[in-house]
């Protein structure tokens, strides 16, 4: 699964990239909620996630852009 968030602003603004991370961080652990209601009968773990930092977005300058991968993997229980 792949997650991105844009943080419009200053690209050094310490505080919006840590709220833009930890809702980074919700959306990959809701994510396991969704995947079990989809796949009934399983149990998901969230097995890697990796962020990524992007101080200059290529498509806007004003603006940052986090991004994340979530590796999930999905048991029968």
């Amino acid at each position: 699964m792949n997650f991105r968030i844009e943080i419009e602003g200053e690209a050094a603004d310490a505080a919006a990239a840590e709220k833009a991370r930890k809702a980074l961080y919700g959306q990959a652990a809701r994510e396991c909620t969704v995947l079990t209601a989809s796949f009934s009968g399983t149990a998901c773990t969230l097995e890697n996630l990796n962020i990524m930092f992007q101080r200059d977005n290529p498509m806007n300058r004003n603006s940052s852009v986090l991004s994340g991968n979530a590796v999930y993997q999905l048991r029968a229980d």
